[in-house]
Formats: C-alpha cells, structure tokens, sequence
C-alpha cells in the first residue's frame, strides 16, 4: 500500500507555518480583547467580534491549505534565496534603524523600496526581514539577537509559501513569529505602551484609513506592486507626520506603515475601495487596542494588519453564506 496520507511529509511544513502564523495573529487579537475589557463595553464588543471574523477567515484558509497546501518538492535554490532575503533584510534595517538612527519605520521602507526597485523578485523576502528588523534594540539588545530572529523568520518564510496569498500582514506575521521566538529564548520582556487617549485614537482611525486606502490604491492601479506601494507609504508617512503632528507623529507614522501593510492586500482579498476602507477601520482599531501588547516585536504591525484583512475575509465569507441561503 502506497496510499498517501492526509497529512504526508510533504504538507508537515506549511501544516506548522500555517499553525505559527494563525496562532500568532490569535494571541495578539486576545490580547487586544483583555485590554478592551477594562477600557470599555462597547470597544470589547468590536474586538471579540472581529476575532470571530479573523477565526471564520482562518477556518477558510485551513480548509483550503488541507485540499491543495504543500510543498511538491523542496526547491533549495529558492530556499536559500528566502532566506538570505529575510536575514539580510532583517540586519540591515536594524542597522538603519538603530546604528544610524533612520528610526524603524524609516529604515524598513527605505529597505523595501530599494528591495522592489532593484530586486523585485527578492522584494518579498527582504521586505519580511525588514519587519524583523525593526525590532526595537530594547528587546533584541544586538545583531546577534537580531540575527536569531532573522534566522527564524527567513525559514518560516519559505515554509508558507503555498498559504495566505495575497493576504496583507502575511509578512509582519511571519517577522512577528521569529521575533517573539528570539525574545523568548533569551528571556526578554516586551516593552509596554499605555492605550492612546480619544483624541489620538480618532487621528489613528483616520490615518490607518488614508494609509490602507492609499497604498492599496497605488499598489493595484499604478501596477507598483505591493512592496513598493507599502514602502512608499511608510516613507511619507515616517518622513511627514512627525513635521506635521510634533506631539504624536511619531506614532502616527507607525500606524501609517501598519496599514500600509493592510494596503498590500490582492484584489483576490480585498476586491474593491469599499472592502479596503473596512479592512483600514479594523487595522485601526486593533492597533489602539493592541497597544500595549508585544511591544517593541518587529512584525506586530503586520500581523494587525494580518489579522484585519482576514477578518474582512470573514465578513465576506459570512456575506456569502447568507446570500446563498436566501436564493
């Protein structure tokens, strides 16, 4: 008997990568959940139904990962170029960020411009390490430690590849998941940022909005691409809104980035401007209450927007199964 299993030896690997990243977006939305129950009624409401969304997207995508995800044959070339693109990605960002003091979301999207102008084929790569890269050196206290994470992230990379597709965040959620690794084995604690006050949170609504709304408008219908488009937001928005808003630009530049990330979405995910306004509101919204969770983890802004979009992914699933029932 040469029967194939369900689960042969050749799924095990994007079986685990698809259990670190659903599991990763999950604890950062439970998290955001803990901290809504004390801030209010209504805010613990929102995050606990998006989570049931996130959960009905990530159902979805289980489903289909067990029907067609799975590695047909190890490519080592292709493994290593992942690789080497996440890692280096990672350490030099982290140099830019730290070493020459570009900040992290300044030196992420100069990394992933550069990335998709001159190596677009690596683009994807590099620009996941980027997001490990910006881990905050208070955390991963030098190259060394950063380099743990990068070597976490740069396998896991290419171990998902047949899964989420298209799905904005897959690559902050995969710097997320080596990142958190990294700092657990060397017994870190992650630093800790209080909620944002209300009016703040509205200027985090409106720019999560813009930036999403923005990027994926450039990504689709300028044909940049979605690591160009992202990097392009992060840029302005790294460069601009600290000129503009000297109290808090600086965390608005972030949530510009953050939801640049969700901007990064296909059409396949996110098919039209009114689902990306949607999926912008959520990352928002996640962002704030996400706040003091994970701190200073590179990635944590992409798993956001991770989660967000497959929570859209959930509405349109539950939209769908509605209108098939009322036919």
């Amino acid at each position: 008997m040469n029967k194939e299993s369900p689960i042969s030896a050749r799924r095990w690997a994007p079986l685990i990568g698809f259990i670190a990243l659903s599991m990763m977006v999950v604890v950062l939305f439970v998290f955001a959940i803990l901290e809504a129950i004390v801030f209010h009624s209504l805010a613990l409401l929102l995050l606990v139904l998006l989570t049931i969304l996130l959960l009905t997207g990530l159902y979805s995508e289980g489903r289909g990962l067990l029907q067609n995800g799975s590695i047909e044959k190890i490519n080592a070339k292709q493994a290593l170029r992942d690789f080497a693109g996440v890692f280096l990605g990672a350490l030099i960002t982290y140099i830019l960020a730290h070493d020459l003091g570009l900040g992290a979301v300044v030196a992420a999207s100069v990394v992933g411009l550069i990335a998709g102008l001159i190596l677009p084929d690596d683009g994807a790569a590099i620009y996941c390490g980027a997001f490990v890269g910006m881990t905050s050196n208070n955390l991963l206290f030098d190259h060394g430690e950063l380099a743990l994470a990068g070597v976490f992230s740069g396998v896991l990379f290419f171990i998902t590849r047949p899964m989420f597709v298209g799905v904005g965040g897959r690559l902050g959620t995969i710097a997320l998941v080596g990142s958190t690794l990294a700092g657990g084995i060397l017994s870190r604690e992650f630093l800790f940022t209080p909620i944002p006050g209300l009016r703040l949170c509205s200027h985090i609504m409106a720019v999560s909005l813009i930036a999403a709304v923005a990027t994926f408008a450039l990504s689709l219908h300028r044909d940049t691409g979605p690591v160009i488009a992202s990097s392009v937001a992060g840029l302005v928005g790294g460069l601009l809104l600290p000129i503009l808003f000297p109290m808090n630009g600086s965390t608005l530049a972030v949530v510009a980035i953050c939801a640049s990330f969700t901007g990064m979405s296909s059409k396949k995910r996110i098919p039209n401007m009114g689902w990306m306004v949607l999926a912008g509101l959520f990352t928002g919204a996640v962002f704030i209450f996400s706040t003091p969770c994970l701190g200073g983890a590179g990635g944590k802004l992409g798993t956001i927007a991770f989660g967000s979009v497959l929570a859209v992914g959930g509405v349109r699933q539950l939209n769908y199964m509605i209108s098939r029932q009322n036919r």
